[in-house]
């Protein structure tokens, strides 16, 4: 597990006084899981607990988490703070989504399924009598409503690979 370690100067009733003592304490943080304080030692204040260790999370998980617009860290969170921009940080648990960049991929995904879904129909529509003009009516807002449908979908996945492997 990798942690930061960040330098607190002492203070007293809340005020900074490194006039008053030149001590300083370290207090060491996990990189992505929090710390709780410890009140229950009867007032005793040791300054944090030491880092839970959470299970870790497969990338399967991660990417259906993704797909469902969820963080893929807890799960809970919403991935998306409108169409297609994230987050930057999750809400329910604090997990870092906005340096993710999908970039191009996402597109690149969306366009792969849905011609692979349409074409081979829009194929076999051509052996029925049907005019061109109803075929075109059709086919048309089925490819755009499937790549409006699909695109945040792939996104959310990228998403969710991404910060697996990054986690690993």
């Amino acid at each position: 597990m990798t942690f930061r370690f960040m330098i607190k100067p002492a203070t007293s009733a809340g005020r900074r006084c490194r006039a008053l003592s030149p001590r300083r304490t370290l207090i060491a943080r996990p990189k992505r899981l929090p710390t709780f304080p410890l009140p229950h030692l009867g007032g005793v204040t040791f300054g944090w607990a030491a880092p839970m260790l959470a299970p870790a999370i497969s990338r399967k998980t991660c990417i259906l988490r993704g797909i469902q617009h969820r963080c893929p860290n807890c799960g809970v969170g919403a991935l998306y703070q409108s169409y297609l921009r994230p987050v930057a940080h999750c809400a329910a648990c604090g997990a870092s989504i906005g340096h993710i960049r999908a970039d191009d991929f996402p597109p690149w995904l969306t366009i792969i399924l849905v011609g692979h879904l349409l074409v081979p129909f829009a194929l076999l529509s051509q052996h029925v009598d049907i005019p061109a003009a109803w075929q075109l009516a059709f086919w048309l807002p089925a490819t755009l409503i499937l790549t409006l449908l699909l695109l945040p979908r792939c996104k959310g996945g990228i998403i969710g690979l991404m910060w697996a492997l990054e986690a690993s």
